[in-house]
């Protein structure tokens, strides 16, 4: 089955996809249907936590999937209060409204800010500031309150009521709440869509103050760079400031969909029964997902961000190809000479091309041998047919082996290890297997083991294989101790 055409049948074209289809992961590694490795640098968009199907984290949802998978929001459950309790203890944040996603977030606290306003000053009390570059989601209302005009395109009329201030610009600011009934500003502190760009430090507290002063909501979005990747809890953290209120998703639940809008003293008890729903919102299997991710985000685990996020940045300052680095923790930009797609485009290609291994020979049967390399020339067609018929052994080259022989095998040597013998193996940190040919065998399963026929054919090494010390495998016979 072609999936990516499959997908291109039936899917509505809202993303342009990698030409790759990602069947497995796991850590921040994940792999294609040919078996080619990735580094997943994004963790899903921000979401992966703690990178694909950690332990800890599967343990906890699947044992909630097997008590109670979902229930109506009429009823009450434990993981969503417990999450929602640990949430606020953590933040000093009084109440949680769960949804699905970072756009509905924003869109309860878009909602929260506006009642509050209205019942505290009056119905013309609507107005909202965000910035200009900032993003804040794809429906309708939080697109009106993205400010860039490229998001906006073919979606006109948008909700009513926002205006953009100049990042970093406090006189904007105050200019656009007093030329305006406002109810509220909303700022991400990392602007992730305008650049991985952090706000001024002295900006945020001025805009804090400008909130207090005025009689208004701040807002922070804390949708991409909550949830530790700024090493803070929320990124707000890092500015000495306590928004009103706050809305998250992506790492929230470690890969499930689950979004937060949590709310200050202030606006605790604006929302009541009717004023909003999500059907799917706390879920208990998400909730307890995110419990886990939550739980384990201390400041020994955040102290490891801010550890990495200094190499990452120290590593990149001056490198080839590099004008610069911005963010905060592991949430970075990179800006680059060439463009991005290209420098993508040219990773992807290359992509991984095998592993590095050493065999070390423990014990052998007499005249047992070792297949290294090619024994002549092969061309790719060849190597395909002969590996369809089951006559690729014919042309390898085989070794005598002996025990304490070491053998040292390049990336793109076809390699396979005969009958008798015990080797200790020491390899690449890589869980790359290229699989050309597996004697027929089945798996666990019962069905024939999966090949990369295709894959492998575009990094094997066909030159024949004559065990001189600068082809691409080498070995040497090591003396053992006698005692």
């Amino acid at each position: 089955m072609d999936i990516q055409k499959l997908d291109q049948t039936y899917i509505a074209g809202t993303y342009a996809r990698f030409p790759v289809t990602i069947v497995k992961g796991k850590g921040s590694l994940v792999w294609d249907e040919n078996g080619k490795e990735y580094i997943d640098l994004s963790t899903g968009i921000a979401v992966d936590i703690f990178g694909v199907a950690d332990e800890q984290w599967m343990a906890a949802v699947t044992k909630q999937l097997g008590t109670l998978q979902h229930i109506s929001n009429l009823y009450y459950t434990e993981p969503c209060a417990k999450l929602a309790q640990l949430l606020c203890e953590k933040t000093g944040m009084k109440k949680v409204f769960f949804g699905n996603s970072g756009a509905e977030a924003n869109e309860c606290a878009i909602k929260a800010a506006r009642k509050w306003s209205e019942e505290k000053k009056g119905k013309d009390y609507s107005t909202i500031i965000t910035l200009k570059n900032s993003f804040h989601g794809r429906t309708i209302t939080t697109l009106a309150a993205t400010g860039q005009d490229v998001f906006h395109h073919d979606f006109t009329p948008l909700t009513e009521g926002f205006v953009y201030a100049e990042p970093n610009d406090l006189a904007n600011l105050e200019q656009l709440i007093k030329a305006n009934k406002c109810a509220a500003v909303m700022m991400e502190v990392v602007q992730g869509e305008g650049g991985v760009m952090p706000l001024d430090e002295a900006y945020v507290k001025g805009a804090a103050k400008l909130c207090e002063q005025y009689d208004l909501l701040l807002i922070c979005d804390e949708v991409q760079v909550g949830n530790g990747r700024s090493g803070k809890l929320y990124g707000y953290m890092h500015y000495g400031v306590q928004p009103d209120i706050v809305s998250t998703a992506k790492g929230l639940a470690g890969g499930l969909p689950l979004g937060a809008t949590l709310l200050g003293e202030k606006v605790q008890d604006v929302l009541s029964a009717g004023t909003h729903g999500s059907t799917f919102g706390g879920n208990p299997v998400c909730c307890a997902g995110a419990i886990n991710v939550l739980s384990r985000l201390d400041e020994k685990m955040l102290e490891g961000v801010e550890e990495r996020s200094a190499y990452i940045k120290q590593e990149l300052a001056g490198a080839k190809g590099v004008l610069g680095v911005s963010g905060l923790g592991l949430m970075l930009g990179i800006q680059t000479e060439k463009n991005a797609s290209d420098i993508i485009a040219a990773c992807r290609e290359k992509g991984e091309q095998g592993k590095t291994e050493m065999w070390y020979v423990v014990d052998c049967r007499p005249e047992s041998t070792l297949f290294l390399g090619f024994s002549r020339a092969v061309t790719p067609d060849e190597l395909r047919r002969r590996a369809k018929h089951g006559t690729i052994c014919e042309v390898l080259n085989r070794v005598a082996v002996h025990p304490g022989d070491v053998f040292f095998v390049r990336p793109g040597t076809v390699h396979a290890i005969g009958a008798g013998i015990l080797v200790a193996e020491i390899q690449q940190n890589s869980d790359t297997t290229f699989r050309v040919y597996d004697y027929n065998r089945l798996g666990a399963d019962g069905k024939p083991r999966q090949l990369h026929l295709e894959r492998a054919a575009e990094v094997m090494n066909y030159a024949p294989m004559h065990r001189a010390a600068d082809t691409p495998v080498s070995y040497t016979h090591l003396t053992l101790p006698t005692t």
